[in-house]
């Protein structure tokens, strides 16, 4: 009280001891960690080092002093549990330092070690081809044909060489046709062959066959034989595969002995994408019988696909099949023209 009492003896002090409150409460707002609310929105966190009347300066771990408009400011409020540090002590002659942001603190992650991991294994792929048909004459002599064809190919390519694969393709062949009241085709005939790259042009493959044929009065046979190949060309648009083997064949027929007998086989089979929607495949096979010299026979097909719409096809095919070991009454060669609609898948 006798401090203060001193005052009325110094009227000029009282404006200095104002002003010294207004700066201590400065000081106390300046050290608060707040959060200001934006008009867009947003929130800004930090620590107040500065404010007047045009705009807040505050202080946080990402930024050392952003100034904020006061304008910009809907609402601020002051961090829960947060610690207003204590300034740093004054040293004689220098004015108090500002309280320091600690810098923030970079945290260290382990990298997860690095695991190898196998090379994928490569993936067999399947491909499909079906094809049916029906062709008609109606006049002095009627004739209706019905004919159907099926081809699945699964390769898998190899794990130590994806050039080389392997191989198996399935195929199935019908056909009935009656001209006039009689019957002149009823055949129905299945393969399954199992091919397998040898070297870069080379390979071997295993043929199974089995069927009959109604009309050349084989009420069934069956073929079995080994062999090997060599891709002779190898083109983008042209590939030509030629080969041989030994096939075991049987055919049980009706009205005369049956047959069981080897024979060589000497193959080729050509692929030609003449456009992108036009291909042509050729497959010709000839058979000569170990065990009867002289007999023989020979098949050969050749197919015209056009593709007109997605995975639908026009097919244009020629078959001819020779035999000279035919049963009596039948004829040794058999020519055929047909039109189909096929699909790929």
């Amino acid at each position: 009280m006798q401090y203060l009492q001193n005052f009325d003896h110094f009227p000029f002090a009282a404006p200095w001891l104002a002003l010294f409150l207004v700066c201590a409460m400065g000081g106390v707002v300046s050290a608060q960690n707040v959060i200001l609310h934006l008009n867009s929105g947003d929130q800004i966190s930090g620590l107040i080092i500065s404010e007047n009347t045009n705009q807040v300066v505050i202080s946080n771990a990402w930024v050392k002093a952003l100034s904020v408009p006061l304008s910009e400011i809907s609402k601020r409020e002051t961090e829960k549990n947060a610690q207003t540090p204590s300034p740093a002590p004054s040293i004689a002659g220098q004015p108090a330092a500002s309280p320091a942001t600690p810098p923030p603190q970079n945290k260290v992650v382990a990298a997860a070690p690095s695991v190898a991991r196998p090379p994928a294994k490569p993936k067999g792929k399947w491909v499909g081809e079906a094809r049916i048909g029906f062709n008609a004459i109606l006049g002095t002599t009627d004739s209706q044909n019905f004919f159907g064809h099926l081809k699945l190919t699964y390769a898998l390519p190899y794990e130590s060489d994806p050039k080389k694969f392997y191989k198996n393709i399935f195929q199935l062949d019908g056909e009935y046709q009656r001209t006039g009241n009689a019957e002149s085709a009823n055949h129905v005939g299945a393969s399954d062959r199992s091919d397998f790259d040898i070297g870069k042009k080379s390979y071997g493959f295993g043929l199974l066959g089995a069927g009959y044929d109604d009309v050349q009065k084989i009420d069934f046979r069956y073929q079995v034989g080994p062999g090997v190949g060599r891709h002779l060309i190898q083109h983008k648009n042209f590939v030509m595969n030629v080969e041989s083997s030994l096939d075991y064949e049987t055919a049980y027929r009706r009205d005369t002995s049956d047959l069981e007998t080897f024979y060589i086989r000497l193959a080729d089979d050509i692929t030609w994408i003449i456009r992108k929607n036009l291909t042509l495949t050729e497959n010709l096979a000839f058979y000569a019988d170990m065990e009867h010299p002289g007999q023989y026979r020979g098949d050969f097909t050749s197919n015209l696909s056009y593709g007109f719409w997605k995975n639908l096809t026009l097919n244009l095919t020629g078959i001819d099949h020779y035999n000279t070991e035919n049963a009596p009454g039948t004829d040794e060669n058999l020519l055929e023209i047909r039109t189909s609609l096929g699909v790929t898948f």
